[in-house]
């Protein structure tokens, strides 16, 4: 047996070895690619629903009060929470993308 019969075994365990951790590498990442088009989905929604809440709040605040009256507590709150859905729905808006852009194939997408 020369030295080349005996380290080519242990070469090939090596690449399959190596080829398996990149396999599963690549598996990790794409379900990450999906939670994260998931998770986006649902910042979105959530982001819409909260806005539109407030929205609502500040249109019955300000039908409320009189003509050039001061905000009163329920209008401050409806602009919070504008506020507040505007950024989850932006934040889940950055998740879907990065997903999107991770994701290798388009049926990840699951649109």
């Amino acid at each position: 047996m020369t030295l080349n019969e005996g380290y080519m075994p242990d070469a090939g365990r090596a690449m399959d070895a190596y080829a398996n951790l990149i396999q599963t590498k690549q598996d990790k990442q794409k379900v990450s690619s999906v939670s994260n088009i998931k998770l986006g989905k649902l910042l979105i929604v959530i982001g819409f629903l909260v806005s539109i809440v407030g929205i609502v709040a500040y249109c019955m605040a300000g039908f409320t009060t009189d003509f050039g009256a001061e905000l009163s507590i329920a209008g401050k709150t409806g602009l919070v929470l504008v506020a507040a859905g505007t950024v989850c729905w932006f934040i889940g808006a950055l998740k879907f993308f990065q997903g999107a852009i991770e994701a290798n194939l388009p049926e990840d997408l699951f649109f």
